[in-house]
């Protein structure tokens, strides 16, 4: 398991609502990175820098809708 630097839990909390306040899109960005190998506190202050309300207003606060591809099976 990853052992993380000590953080001051207000510096947390502070982290955490400023990416939630980002939507689900940036949620789900900061997981994607995680997941492939970033540190999570340092993507979290690099989160921290970006505005809610120009996000927002640029369309990147929500998800995009998932994208399904129809296949037909060959007839038999």
């Amino acid at each position: 398991m990853k052992r993380y630097p000590v953080v001051n839990d207000a510096r947390l909390r502070h982290l955490s609502a400023h990416l939630h306040a980002l939507g689900p899109r940036a949620v789900y960005e900061v997981i994607r990175e995680v997941v492939d190998g970033a540190d999570l506190l340092s993507r979290l202050e690099v989160y921290s820098r970006l505005d809610p309300e120009i996000l927002s207003a640029l369309g990147g606060r929500d998800l995009p809708p998932a994208s399904f591809y129809m296949v037909e099976a060959p007839a038999a």
